[in-house]
């Protein structure tokens, strides 16, 4: 027996699983243990930088040897990082749990692989997979391709373990079981899924070495956001379109299905088994991605942030942490000022944590704020109450409009619909109207339902987001606005047509949870400004991001849910080019629905001015209405706007996109399995 032979019987057997256990979990505990001391010690700084100086020298400014870089380039920076990330995240409230759940799961994945038997195989592969990263590395000429292998070693380990995992739990006695495993089989084997796994997995690994530093550090952690979600979506509904197409139509073209059927295996049992192993893929790719994409995103939040030392440091020397001294001293003081002004005020713990943690994040850079309050939370957002109407006007102006449109065009009667499209317009007139302010004027904005807001204690800063129009949008026109808050002034100067943002004190909002928003228009302004229906909002912070980034993810595995039952219903009938041509159309309708609204509320088909009916845009928006109406949720679900700019992605609406998707998906199955039993497959896959 050879050596590969032996290594291979002793890593199957069952007292080298309970050793190799023994040691991971005990490795595990005594590193947390480690970084709860160093994290918690008295003399620990509040903050430390976490990355080693890109420029090539290191904090006291000498430029490191040839050996030194060469370690540095390896993946002892990865594990130096990765250890000082985790305790600059313990340091935070609820940092030690996160360690703890995030460092468990490569534990559990850990075990997972010693329980498999494939402990030393993959340790093997590990370092010999490192062993050639590392040097490439370390060469400046390969710098890059090292890195990138440096990232997809481990995300291709991952992947590997996570599919042999599915194996099994997909190895039970059941036909739909059968089929799912079947496909996990192929789409290592197909060259089709094969390229874009391969494509996900680098795009993972090569993507973070896009980012530069000379950006402010918000900036690059959205852009990573952006494209690692964004592209990991893209990836994944590209090879999920095709592996469900594929794997349906390939096995009719190549008479597989005929040994599959005749076991026998149920129609309905062959097209939910299909996409069972479709979505098992799925998950675990999306596993991998959002795994990487999470981590890499601790990773980035805890560098430094323009206006920072180190990582939570200013450049001033003070430390945006609670337990700091200086935080804790003008802590002492404010809770004095709190106690002169009211004698019965009860100097307590929790309301020194509550005031260190404001002292903290008054400490902060701008930056570091704004990524932290913006960017790496969940906020939801508040629009201006509508304006109150007049009905008794509304309703006169409403009558002379139909008798008008009536005195116009003789031979038109008027009907329920013609009203009521008269009223829509008039009211979206009325609405616009409310959000116009020309070049000297004011407008009054209202903002309710903000009481709870001002009674949160980790409320944190509420943000004002505004876009301002004016005629055609001249990109080189600036507009000089003025926005009174509560009785408190800031002036701005803005461009046309541009999204931007300020900073709101919680203080603002009144005892009856109202914020009262007044806006002015310069008098040099040239035209009439106003803000679209989207155009004027107050976000509130209401919890961190890791739960609305599980929920992010969530949401999007359900909507490839949707795309692969699409594509395998198409694949019963059509054949591969086909079937991909229908569900490359419906996923391209469904995503673009939003915009497809938005465009159809000026492509008319009637034209007052010149009293013309346009036949063409008739047929159009008669193709066009029923569509935006039907995708028009699935188009709104933005998951990965969501995350990026901060937004709560709450679970109602996440279990309400599940019904309506689920529905969706469940009936393109039906009819998938309702074409499919009426296959002659023998006919169909002899031609």
């Amino acid at each position: 027996m050879n050596l590969f032979a032996r290594l291979n019987v002793l890593q199957q057997g069952r007292r080298f699983k309970w050793i190799a256990s023994a040691v991971l979990v005990s490795v595990w505990l005594l590193a947390m243990g480690w970084l709860w001391v160093t994290a918690n010690r008295p003399d620990a700084a509040a903050g430390q930088p976490v990355v080693a100086s890109q420029s090539g020298t290191d904090q006291a400014g000498v430029t490191p040897g040839p050996f030194a870089r060469f370690v540095d380039a390896g993946p002892m920076t990865l594990v130096k990082v990765g250890a000082e990330t985790a305790v600059a995240t313990m340091r935070t409230p609820e940092g030690t749990a996160v360690v703890a759940a995030v460092s468990f799961g490569f534990v559990a994945g850990g075990l997972l692989v010693i329980w498999l038997g494939l402990g030393l195989s993959y340790l093997a592969i590990l370092l010999v997979g490192w062993g050639v990263a590392w040097p490439l590395a370390a060469w400046p000429p390969t710098a890059r391709l090292g890195q990138v292998l440096l990232g997809a070693v481990p995300l291709t380990l991952a992947f590997l373990v996570l599919m042999q995992a599915l194996r099994l739990a997909l190895g039970a006695p059941i036909p739909l079981f059968a089929v799912a495993k079947n496909v996990l089989i192929e789409a290592v084997r197909m060259k089709v899924s094969l390229v874009f796994i391969v494509m996900l997995i680098l795009m993972m690994a090569l993507v973070p070495g896009m980012l530069t530093e000379d950006q402010p550090l918000r900036y690059r952690v959205q852009q990573w956001l952006s494209y690692g979600v964004g592209l990991s979506y893209t990836v994944l509904a590209l090879l999920t379109l095709f592996l469900s197409a594929a794997t349906v139509a390939f096995e009719q073209r190549d008479r597989v299905i005929w040994q599959t059927m005749t076991k026998p295996v149920p129609h309905w049992q062959y097209v939910l088994g299909k996409w069972v192993g479709v979505m098992s893929l799925n998950a675990v790719l999306l596993a991998v991605s959002s795994t990487g994409v999470f981590l890499f995103t601790e990773y980035l939040s805890h560098q430094r942030a323009r206006g920072e030392t180190a990582y939570l440091v200013r450049e001033d020397g003070r430390r945006s942490h609670p337990d700091d001294p200086n935080v804790r001293q003008v802590v002492d003081i404010r809770m004095n000022e709190v106690k002169q002004r009211i004698p019965a005020f009860k100097d307590t713990p929790e309301r020194r944590e509550i005031m260190a943690r404001q002292v903290a994040a008054e400490f902060m850079s701008e930056d570091r704020r704004i990524l932290e309050n913006q960017v790496l939370s969940a906020r939801v957002g508040v629009r201006p109450d509508p304006p109150i109407l007049d009905e008794e006007a509304i309703k006169k102006e409403l009558d002379e409009r139909v008798a008008q449109v009536l005195a116009d065009n003789p031979g038109m009667r008027e009907t329920r619909s013609m009203r009521k499209a008269q009223e829509k317009e008039l009211l979206t007139q009325v609405f616009d109207q409310a959000r116009s302010i020309a070049p000297g004027g004011r407008q009054i904005f209202v903002f309710s339902g903000l009481g709870e807001v001002k009674k949160a204690v980790n409320r944190g800063e509420l943000t004002l987001r505004y876009k301002i129009n004016a005629g055609s949008n001249n990109p080189s026109a600036i507009y000089k606005v003025m926005f009174v808050i509560s009785g408190y002034p800031r002036e701005v100067t803005s461009a046309l047509k541009v999204m931007n943002s300020m900073s709101i004190e919680p203080e603002v909002i009144d005892d009856e949870g109202k914020l009262v928003l007044e806006v002015h228009s310069h008098p040099d302004n040239g035209l009439t400004m106003s803000f679209p229906p989207d155009g004027l909002e107050v976000l509130y912070r209401v919890g961190g991001y890791e739960a609305n980034f599980f929920r992010v993810m969530t949401t999007i595995w359900i909507k490839l849910g949707f795309i692969a039952a699409v594509a395998i219903a198409a694949a019963t009938f059509l054949n591969f080019p086909v079937a991909c041509l229908v569900a490359v159309t419906v996923l391209f309708a469904a995503e673009s629905a939003g915009f497809l609204k938005e465009s159809l509320e000026v492509f008319v088909s009637y034209d007052e001015s010149t009293k013309t009916t346009n036949y063409v845009a008739v047929v159009v928006r008669a193709i066009a209405v029923p569509v935006s109406a039907a995708f028009e949720r699935y188009a709104d679900l933005k998951p990965g706007t969501s995350l990026v700019e901060g937004r709560l992605l709450g679970w109602p609406t996440m279990i309400q996109a599940a019904g309506l998707i689920g529905a969706w998906t469940l009936g393109a199955l039906t009819l998938g399995w309702a074409a499919f039993r009426r296959r002659e497959l023998a006919i169909y896959s002899g031609n």
